[in-house]
Parts: C-alpha cells; sequence; structure tokens
C-alpha cells in the first residue's frame, strides 16, 4: 500500500539517508547515476565532476533525485 508522506518526513528521510540517485534525461533517453547528497534547509546538495551527467542537466535541467531506505519488502521508505 502507498502512503504519503508528510513534508517533515520527507524532508527527515533526504537528512538521514544522504544517498540516492539522480535521474535525468536528454532527447527522451534517461540516465540514472548513485549520488551522495547533503540536504539543508530545504536545499539538496551535490557534487560532480565535468562529464555526462552534467552536460544533460545544463541541456535539460529538470532532474529528479530518488532516495529509498529498504528495511524489508513491505517496510520502506521512499
Amino acid at each position: 500500500m502507498l502512503i504519503s508522506m508528510r513534508t517533515k518526513q520527507r524532508r527527515d528521510l533526504l537528512v538521514r539517508l544522504g544517498f540516492g540517485r539522480l535521474v535525468c534525461s536528454s532527447n527522451d533517453r534517461p540516465f540514472i547515476v548513485p549520488m551522495y547528497f547533503w540536504f539543508e534547509a530545504d536545499r539538496l546538495y551535490g557534487f560532480s565532476t565535468v562529464g555526462q551527467k552534467i552536460l544533460w542537466m545544463r541541456q535539460n535541467p529538470p532532474v529528479c533525485v530518488k532516495a529509498d531506505e529498504i528495511h524489508a519488502h513491505d517496510d520502506r521508505q521512499s
């Protein structure tokens, strides 16, 4: 069953985890890479050297970050 998380729960999850996957795309082709991040004051910070993901994000700025905390198949937050 899917249950929406409250804003505080989402923030707490991002602060706690610090690791997820960055999703960007170019010409309808997705690119997904693991990334470490820092979440503070409603901002998510990451670091990367110039490469494919940076080039694609410059071409198409909307991106997504997916972070999961999985304890069991029926006990997880995302």
